[in-house]
């Protein structure tokens, strides 16, 4: 089923010819039961990691300085997992990022590419590689009446300003994850948390590895539980 409905993506080509390819490659892997990380940059991350003068992200999320040292160490880490630049931040601060990620031998994608695929209606397949796995939810308590993935367990976090319970958080999946008896599969933690959500992913990688998969997928079930919070959410068919 999954495999079909993906063929059927692919053939319509609504994602560039990269996107589509690291799409179908996450969708594939997922469903395999392969683990694997990722997280994403766009404009807020990079606004924290520069220090540029502003207060607060598009979500309100405010910006700490020892966030923007993390979110930089985060980026730049050799650990071995996909990290994705948003087109925003490149477009707009691409002579402050370059160099940054010239430091590392990471292979850069587009951060958008779950968010455009939902735009256009197309996400589906991943919605479906995620439902034969063991999910764990990492976000604000509105999204448990998201009606797209089965979760096994629901972590909430504030709203705003995560990062200020950060250690709580960091604490509450640790447990999770090491109460798994041998044997049992693997999660997928799915976070909703804002710039925090990849600090969160660079920590827990270091810590286990492909044991398990890390995925910040920002905003992209808030209009399956509605709350529209991106100007396209409010086009989609649900």
């Amino acid at each position: 089923m999954i495999k079909r409905k993906l063929r059927k993506w692919l053939k319509e080509k609504k994602l560039n010819e990269m996107d589509g390819f690291y799409f179908a490659l996450f969708v594939r892997k997922i469903s395999g039961k392969i683990n694997f990380s990722f997280s994403r940059f766009g404009d807020g991350e990079w606004t924290a990691i520069l220090n540029l003068d502003a207060k607060e992200n598009c979500d309100g999320h405010q910006y700490f300085d020892d966030m923007g040292e993390q979110l930089k160490e985060a980026f730049i880490s050799s650990s071995e997992y996909y990290k994705g630049i948003q087109p925003l931040a490149w477009r707009t601060m691409s002579q402050d990022i370059l160099p940054l990620s010239c430091q590392t031998n990471n292979s850069y994608f587009n951060a958008d590419i779950l968010h455009k695929a939902s735009e256009y209606g197309s996400i589906q397949p991943f919605f479906d590689a995620l439902n034969t796995r063991e999910v764990v939810l990492v976000g604000p308590s509105y999204l448990s009446n998201q009606n797209k993935v089965k979760i096994k367990k629901h972590i909430p976090i504030p709203m705003k300003n995560c990062w200020l319970e950060a250690e709580t958080i960091m604490i509450s999946v640790r447990e999770y994850l090491n109460n798994k008896k041998v044997g049992d599969n693997a999660v997928v933690v799915l976070f909703c948390a804002s710039m925090a959500a990849n600090v969160f992913i660079e920590l827990l990688h270091k810590q286990y590895k492909n044991e398990h998969s890390f995925f910040d997928i920002g905003s992209l079930l808030d209009p399956y539980a509605n709350v529209n919070t991106r100007t396209y959410h409010k086009k989609l068919k649900k």
